[in-house]
Order: C-alpha cells, then sequence, then structure tokens
C-alpha cells in the first residue's frame, strides 16, 4: 500500500485526511487518533488495525455502531480501497490505500433509445372523439395530450386511496404493529444490582426490530441495533452520567423501535433495587502504586516504571471492575492454566487479561477497553485471531484460551519482558510490537507510559494496558474496593 490514508468526508466539502500506520483509533475521546466531536460518537468508538498486510476495522460496542458502504460492522472487516465508513451515523471517512486518491465514480449509464425500422411509416391520426372536445381543449392550453392528463387524473386519485389505506392500517404509537412484544429478560423486577450486569431483551420477531433504547428512570444510558440487543448496566457508569442517582428502587425501561413499515415504539420496563458502589478514589496514588508493581512483579518477575499520570488514569479505571469475579475465574481455572502452562507463559497474565477485557463474562466487553464486543470467549479472541492460528471462529472456552496464550507468547517474545506491549497489542499481529522495538531501545521500552507520552503507544493500546492493571489490582485486593466478600485472585493463580 503506498499511502493508506482515512478521509474524512464533511459537509462543506473541506476534506482532512488521517494517515495509517500500525493502528487508529476513532472516537469522541480527545486522545484517539481520529477525535470527532459529534454527540452519537462514543468515547471509543471503533479501531483500525493493521494485520496481514492489511487493514481491519473493529466496532469498539459503540452505542450507534459502525458501517461500512451503509452496512454494520458486527465483527472484523477487512477494508478495501474506497469504502466509505460511517460512524455512528453522524461522521463518514473514506478509507484510501493508493497514493493517487479515491477513484472516479463510474460514468452514469446514458438512456438508450431505439431507432424505428426502415420501412416504418406512422399511421395517420384518427379524429378525436366528439366527448374528448373538452380534454382537447386542456390539451392545447397546456401542452399535455388527453391520455396524458387521463393517466395523471387516475394517478393522483390512487394516491389519494392508497395513502387513505395507508393511514388506516398503519401502527399507531403504542399498538407495536406486527413486531409482538418486546420484553426485558434481564434483570428481573425487584433484583438488586451492585455491580455491572448484562440487560438484555427478548422480541417474539427480533428482524422486525431496528433499534433498543436503554433507560433509567426514563433517562436513556444505552442503545443497540444488534440483533442480541444487549446493553451493559454498569452501577458505577450510571453514576458518573447521572450523579443525582441514589441507592434506591429505580425503573429500568426499554423502547424498542421497529423497522422501516412499523411505526409504534414497543415498551417494557421493570423496577430494580440498585446499590451505587464507592468510588475507588480514596484509594491513595501510594496504594495503588504499590499494588501494580507487586502485579507487574508476579508476572514478570520485576518492576515496572508507573508515573503519577497513569497512576491516577488506572485508579479511575478500577471503578468499572468492582464487582466479584472470583466464582467466574475459579470456574475456568483450569482451561486458562492449562493453556498458559503449554505455551509457557504466566497464569497471572492470562487472569488479569481476561478480567480486563470481559470481566469473565462470556457475553459481555468492557467498553472503551480494546475488546471487541464479536470477541470469543472470555479473552474476547477477535475472529481473524482465531482463524490465524488454524480454529473456527466459534466461542470454545478452551480453543479460545489455547489461542490467546500462543498469541500472547508471540508477542511477548522469547525473554517475556514486552509483558506489557503483549497486553497493549492484544490481537494486533507482532509486527507492531516490531515497529516500537526498532523505534526504541530497551532501556526506553521499560518506561511502557512515557512512550504512550510520546505517541509511540497509540491511545487504544495505552488504554487496553490501563484497564490490565485496573482490574488486576481489584481482583488481586479485592477488600481495598469495597469486595469484602471475594476471593483475592492471588488464591487462584
Amino acid at each position: 500500500m503506498a499511502n493508506p490514508r482515512l478521509v474524512l468526508l464533511s459537509p462543506d466539502n473541506r476534506e482532512r485526511e488521517f494517515g495509517l500506520s500500525g493502528s487508529a483509533s476513532i472516537g469522541r475521546a480527545g486522545d484517539n487518533t481520529v477525535c470527532l466531536a459529534e454527540e452519537s460518537v462514543s468515547r471509543y468508538h471503533a479501531i483500525i488495525e493493521e494485520r496481514a498486510g492489511g487493514f481491519w476495522l473493529s466496532d469498539l460496542g459503540s452505542v450507534y455502531g459502525t458501517t461500512v458502504n451503509q452496512t454494520p460492522v458486527k465483527s472484523d472487516y477487512r477494508l478495501r480501497d474506497g469504502d466509505v465508513i460511517s460512524v455512528g451515523g453522524a461522521v463518514s471517512l473514506r478509507y484510501v490505500e493508493n497514493s493517487g486518491g479515491v477513484a472516479a465514480p463510474e460514468p452514469a449509464l446514458e438512456p438508450v433509445v431505439e431507432s424505428a425500422p426502415a420501412n416504418y411509416s406512422p399511421a395517420a391520426p384518427e379524429p378525436p372523439p366528439a366527448s374528448s372536445t373538452k380534454a382537447a381543449n386542456v390539451s392545447r392550453a397546456t401542452g399535455l395530450s388527453p391520455v396524458m392528463i387521463a393517466v395523471a387524473t387516475t394517478g393522483v386519485l390512487l394516491f389519494v386511496l392508497i395513502a387513505a389505506l395507508i393511514y388506516r392500517l398503519w401502527p399507531k404509537e403504542g399498538e407495536g404493529g406486527g413486531c409482538g412484544n418486546v420484553k426485558i429478560a434481564n434483570p428481573s423486577s425487584d433484583e438488586t444490582i451492585s455491580g455491572p450486569v448484562t440487560m438484555s431483551v427478548t422480541a417474539e420477531r427480533p428482524e422486525c426490530i431496528k433499534s433498543v433504547s436503554y433507560r433509567i428512570d426514563g433517562r436513556q444510558f444505552a442503545n443497540s441495533s444488534l440483533s442480541a440487543f444487549e446493553a451493559t448496566l454498569d452501577p458505577i457508569a450510571l453514576k458518573q452520567e447521572f450523579p443525582d442517582l441514589a441507592d434506591g428502587e429505580h425503573e429500568l425501561s426499554i423502547s424498542a423501535r421497529p423497522t422501516a413499515g412499523q411505526s409504534a415504539l414497543i415498551t417494557d420496563s421493570v423496577r430494580v433495587k440498585i446499590k451505587f458502589p464507592d468510588s475507588g478514589g480514596e484509594v491513595s496514588l501510594k496504594e495503588i502504586r504499590e499494588m501494580v508493581e507487586k502485579l507487574a512483579i508476579r508476572i514478570n518477575q520485576r518492576g515496572e516504571i508507573f508515573d503519577d499520570d497513569s497512576l491516577r488514569q488506572i485508579r479511575d479505571a478500577t471503578r468499572m471492575y468492582q464487582t466479584d469475579m472470583s466464582a467466574d475465574a475459579e470456574r475456568l481455572r483450569p482451561e486458562i492454566r492449562r493453556a498458559a502452562n503449554v505455551a509457557g507463559i504466566p497464569a497471572q497474565l492470562m487472569f488479569v487479561l481476561a478480567g480486563s477485557r470481559s470481566r469473565f463474562k462470556e457475553d459481555q466487553a468492557v467498553a472503551g477497553c480494546g475488546a471487541a464486543p464479536n470477541g470469543l470467549g472470555v479473552l474476547k479472541v477477535p475472529p481473524a485471531l482465531m482463524i490465524q492460528f488454524g480454529e473456527d471462529t466459534i466461542s470454545d472456552q478452551r480453543k479460545t484460551a489455547e489461542v490467546a496464550a500462543k498469541h500472547l507468547k508471540e508477542m511477548m517474545g522469547g525473554q517475556g519482558e514486552n509483558f506489557i506491549y503483549a497486553v497493549a497489542c492484544f490481537g494486533q499481529s507482532r509486527a507492531r510490537i516490531g515497529e516500537i522495538e526498532q523505534r526504541n531501545d530497551q532501556q526506553a521500552r521499560r518506561n511502557f507510559w512515557a512512550l504512550a507520552g510520546k505517541g509511540e503507544i497509540t491511545a487504544e493500546e495505552a488504554r487496553r494496558a490501563v484497564c490490565f492493571f485496573a482490574s488486576g489490582i481489584v481482583a488481586e485486593n479485592p477488600e481495598k474496593f469495597g469486595l469484602t466478600t471475594a476471593k483475592s485472585f492471588v488464591e487462584i493463580y
């Protein structure tokens, strides 16, 4: 590829270009490679990664989705020259991989006019009947023939009749049309929620539903247009978005919007009790430093360098992991330990990575932490990675753990010194870490966060590392974060 890049297609026709090398993150947050201000764009909306000689696009669980050439991106998609990417339905970007720019569109087809046979001669016109005298007069006045006037009149009458019929049959607000019922399957009414849960919806006719919006006390906090119709209900994230929420009973509701041809919103609601966890902010940076350094030593027997800014980011991210993951981690312990032992990598690395990407829930992907919703298993392994290692794209925990372990081993190299880079670049090719190694010597690579500050590490890669350490220190020190009944991962490793 001579000059791969993204071209922003703005309404005022002023084009901006973003060069592609390695990977590029797209979203509303200021640390994205492509930063977009529109409200329908999620903070960390999508990512483009270079793999096997091409660039692959993945949606990061955004609220309003990503499309390529008007087709929703539900799995990793290999971009082709000229593809138009729509982000959140508000911003369009064109992927261009050749040096000559975007290929010119194909010319429009010229209308085909059939010529008359050589021996053709028109018949003499018949005189109009007396009854058409009025139409003929109108024809002469307007330039229209009587036949055209009759056709136009008939067309108007048909249009009026069809419009009246549609209005009569079109489902009114609250009727639901022919889509049947849409119900909240989880959580159930009167359930008590204190940690992240998956809010799921069942529909009698899923193909009839275009999107589902999720609300708490009437305020929208998520939207889904996928066939699974799921959203993560995280008390901490809700509290950050709506600071006035307090412990107690709240109404969770959904509004399902049918596809074209149906107009009615279909609604359902349940009342639940929500306990909002205390913020992890009371844990000092000194304590955070001690915990992350111990975690790093457990994995590679040496300390790592952390600056205050990275420690603050990790502390803020711990709010996403203040839930008991120990039971699920213990259940999957045999598969994870076996895969780690066969690959020759620390089991702690696998456990913490799984927690950071899914909280050990196969049906979840932690938003903003670089794990695509279509990832497989609790490690959220990209389907393309499964294929690369000769496996089917089936969410089998043993197989996904094996592929993740092999991939991590390949990314870390022989000495295992690159475990932070393996975490940050999980799902990409080994060539990505090779680029970092070529530009930075071993001493410089010891300080991952300094390289991130210089732009050597992308925002998406740095965020994966932040989430990794946040998940790990909560899992190893649950009591520090209010999880008094959770078992420490140190006992599970």
